[in-house]
């Protein structure tokens, strides 16, 4: 078993500043979980810590049934993959992907083996005798994954190993990450893989799960999609998205059995799918959140109470859709669409745009925590 646990883990460091408050979290035995957040969140001190990096000022680590807390490194059963690749730059590809081998003693015979079928996995059989300042940044990071898997480690860390790559480079390298954990998992390895990185796609795609991280504390753990549907909180709705999340403050209003949302001199009427999400039964203040794609263009002969008409300030094509800038109420708003119907929109042209009620997401203003159940 290669079970991760973190049980009140906390990190302070000696001028008094507390890094990590309280972290509770489990992963899984063969699972992808992914550290995301803002920089400063500490998702980097965590999975240092994990390593044995850093020290933990208290709380319990434990890898498999065994607590690690004052392990060393070595002796924990990881493999870290760096940012910085971390190679020896004098040695060949081959020789850094043998060097903990030979650490580990192991016959020669066992490590050209290893070796032979990392590198035939991530296609860097012709760059064994190579040194990594005759690499690409890519080959120098396969390199560096080679060299984790040869370990046959029971968890791997990757501490954001593909921020110095281009934006292709990313794309193949993430792929390839992901393509090693089914393989390492269709062969009965150990593939518990726990990820840091600030870029929400690599953590959408890669992981089987994702922790959110701000200021040390967990905001949410759960799957992609339920991240992205059913945020827990504000954070969480702000972060996860890309747009981000069109956040504001309204007044969630009950009348006469019905339930509204004011915002602004609106007062639109909630659909029944969504109040009957909703977890309390009385007015209050909230903060509204609705996605970039859940703000339409109005069609002429469907105009509908929650319509807005506002002048369009910036449009951003992307290829395949469109996204429209918009100032309402005081702040900025986006919408996204598909480019259907949308090649006449002009910078400071007038718009009617409508917000699809059914998918608006509602904030306690104190508290920030989600008043809609989650409905899976």
């Amino acid at each position: 078993m290669a079970a991760v646990t973190l049980n009140q883990i906390e990190k302070t460091y000696p001028n008094g500043f507390q890094a990590v408050h309280g972290i509770d979290l489990h992963v899984q035995d063969g699972e992808f979980m992914v550290l995301v957040g803002p920089s400063g969140c500490a998702k980097s001190t965590t999975l240092r810590m994990i390593a044995g990096l850093e020290d933990i000022s208290s709380g319990k680590l434990s890898i498999g049934d065994k607590q690690v807390n004052h392990l060393p490194p070595k002796d924990r059963g990881i493999a870290m993959v760096f940012q910085n690749y971390a190679l020896y730059p004098h040695m060949s590809a081959y020789e850094n992907m043998a060097f903990g081998l030979k650490q580990l003693k192991l016959p020669k015979e066992e490590i050209q083996a290893r070796i032979d079928q990392a590198a035939q996995s991530l296609e860097i059989t012709n760059l064994l005798q190579q040194k990594p300042n005759e690499m690409s940044g890519g080959q120098r990071q396969r390199v560096a994954l080679g060299r984790a898997i040869v370990r046959k480690p029971d968890v791997f860390l990757f501490d954001e190993p593909l921020s110095n790559l281009d934006a292709k480079l990313r794309v193949s390298t993430r792929i390839g990450i992901a393509k090693l954990h089914q393989d390492l998992k269709a062969s009965g390895q150990q593939a518990t893989m726990i990820y840091v990185t600030h870029d929400q796609v690599e953590a959408m795609t890669l992981g089987d799960r994702i922790c959110v991280l701000n200021a040390g504390k967990i905001m949410q753990v759960d799957k992609p999609m339920h991240l992205y549907h059913y945020p827990a909180n504000k954070f969480v709705a702000g972060f996860i998205g890309s747009p981000a999340m069109n956040l504001a403050k309204a007044m969630l209003e009950r009348k006469d059995q019905h339930w509204f949302i004011t915002i602004g001199s609106l007062s639109w009427r909630l659909p029944d799918v969504l109040t009957t999400r909703l977890t309390v039964d009385s007015s209050q203040p909230v903060w509204l959140g609705i996605r970039p794609e859940h703000i339409r263009q109005a069609k002429t002969e469907a105009r509908h109470d929650n319509t807005i008409d506002v002048v369009i300030s910036v449009v951003e094509s992307m290829g395949n859709e469109q996204y429209l800038y918009f100032e309402w109420l005081g702040q900025e708003w986006i919408s996204r669409m598909g480019l259907e119907g949308l090649e006449h929109i002009q910078i400071n042209s007038s718009q009617a745009l409508t917000f699809d009620l059914t998918n608006i997401h509602l904030f306690d203003q104190d508290t920030e925590q989600s008043l809609l159940r989650p409905t899976f």
